[in-house]
């Protein structure tokens, strides 16, 4: 989104965007040149996000489905799973030969690697999956070439769960040669070009009854024959910026109970470390499970009912740089939580995940003292 959209949304309240006498040329041509984005005065959302409807939050319409408080016995399932990662040595954090018989999750069966932004996050991946009861779905933004969708798959193969997942991609983006070395296509840029018909070689073998939903995101998400089912496990990936956020995530939230997986994976390099603190963690609504060290992802579980207004009132200066700073030792406290749980000895790699956090705090002092606009994210 432009930056002068943020900006305008963040330095101006509801009052002031209705009195100001701003439709001057000069003002008309801010906004023509911010465009696609626009303010809902009561909701502080950009209008351009898709309407969200309050009364059907945490319910769940089919009668097959768990009851509207959610589910619990995943917690149990998640506890079991995760307490088999060790991080002493191994960095995949577990030896899947215990865990799963079927096709290598990380290589195609002539060998060559496939191409992964997730191969650290795998292990998590499979054991959040594994952990679900099966009576609610898996839902995936931008899973790219499938790794992440193939990992995915297996756990659920290991419960016997099929048409559980969902994963929506547009297939096509720009894809660095970097992020295709060592794989069968380095030498092949253009079969990247499209690549559909590579989330289907990566994933069909292992779960084929995985959904790929072709297309713009918010605007696929708007409709799914899903919907009437609570949402299980929540995997966000290439949800950077808020507009991002607020464009796609509001139709699945309401969909997510007590005991749901979320599964942030740009979560330690982006807006999203002190918006899910402060709104959620804070106030014990989600529990952070597992992260991966020197590297974005995070995953969370639901300790309560997720309401979205904590999302759509959401204003980082209505706290105190007092109040940000012990948030952000709410955040150190769980890397050092977490590591103990799964024994990491890396300093470095510890130290790293700090630097991490710590430069997200920074960015929220810059956007106190008045330097740096939070929404304008990168």
């Amino acid at each position: 989104m432009p930056r002068e959209g943020y900006r305008y949304l963040h330095e101006h309240s509801s009052s002031s965007f209705s009195t100001r006498s701003a439709y001057k040329p000069g003002f008309v041509c801010l906004l023509l040149t911010a465009g696609i984005f626009n303010y809902h005065a009561t909701t502080r959302l950009p209008l351009f996000a898709p309407p969200f409807r309050e009364q059907e939050a945490f319910l769940v319409p089919s009668a097959t489905s768990p009851s509207p408080s959610g589910i619990n016995p995943t917690t149990e399932s998640l506890s079991r799973n995760f307490a088999q990662i060790d991080l002493t040595q191994d960095p995949e954090g577990v030896d899947f030969a215990d865990l799963w018989n079927g096709e290598n999750l990380f290589s195609y069966d002539d060998g060559s690697s496939i191409p992964s932004q997730t191969k650290l996050s795998c292990k998590a991946l499979f054991l959040a999956a594994s952990s679900i009861t099966g009576k609610g779905v898996v839902v995936e933004f931008n899973p790219w070439f499938g790794h992440s969708s193939r990992c995915i798959g297996a756990g659920l193969n290991t419960s016997g769960f099929v048409h559980r997942l969902y994963s929506y991609e547009t297939f096509r983006a720009a894809v660095s040669k970097e992020k295709l070395k060592g794989t069968r296509y380095e030498h092949d840029p253009s079969a990247v070009k499209y690549y559909r018909a590579i989330w289907e070689q990566t994933v069909r073998p292992v779960y084929p009854s995985a959904r790929a939903i072709e297309g713009p995101i918010s605007k696929k998400l708007s409709s799914g024959d899903w919907h009437k089912d609570l949402v299980e496990m929540l995997v966000l990936k290439s949800v950077r910026t808020p507009g991002q956020f607020f464009e796609q995530v509001p139709h699945v939230w309401g969909h997510l109970g007590i005991g749901s997986i979320i599964c942030f994976m740009d979560f330690a390099k982006t807006f999203q470390m002190e918006l899910i603190y402060a709104q959620f963690v804070r106030t014990g609504i989600l529990e952070a499970l597992y992260l991966d060290f020197c590297a974005s992802p995070w995953i969370f579980v639901a300790r309560k009912p997720l309401p979205w207004e904590r999302i759509r009132n959401f204003l980082p200066r209505k706290y105190s740089k007092d109040q940000w700073r012990g948030m952000f030792q709410l955040v150190n406290d769980d890397v050092t939580r977490i590591a103990e749980k799964y024994r990491v000895q890396s300093e470095e790699k510890i130290d790293c995940v700090r630097h991490m956090v710590s430069a997200r705090e920074n960015r929220i002092n810059a956007v106190l003292a008045g330097s740096a606009i939070w929404l304008d994210d990168h």
